[in-house]
């Protein structure tokens, strides 16, 4: 009597679509962190460049815009989020790593325990 799991895991290899796929998937991923780092990264410098810009405004009016907005700034940081759910960083990517392998040591304690 065999024990038939969501996660079982046949001895089949991979073929070379699925394998071409899943690395054309991490890519994706990959590149869509490294953007979402970049955008975050470059956001959260404009605070500084609008500081280094009040000393030239001469008129009092928009350098006192200029000097709220700046603070304003300075507390709201830019985050990119799925949903609100959580963040578009490069601590995605070690969350992931993570969580895939939690779930691979448990698949392969319960293929061991099964003996399947």
């Amino acid at each position: 009597m065999s024990l038939y799991c969501s996660f079982y895991i046949e001895k089949e290899v991979l073929t070379g679509v699925e394998f071409v796929a899943i690395i054309f998937s991490l890519f994706k991923l990959a590149w869509i962190i490294a953007i979402s780092n970049d955008c975050t990264f470059e956001a959260n410098q404009l605070p500084t460049i609008i500081c280094r810009l009040l000393p030239d405004v001469r008129d009092k009016k928009i350098r006192k815009l200029l000097n709220a907005y700046g603070i304003q700034l300075l507390h709201d940081k830019l985050e990119l989020t799925a949903g609100g759910f959580f963040a578009i960083d490069s601590k995605l990517v070690f969350s992931i790593i993570a969580a895939a392998t939690t779930y691979t040591i448990l698949v392969v304690q319960f293929l061991q325990y099964y003996k399947l």
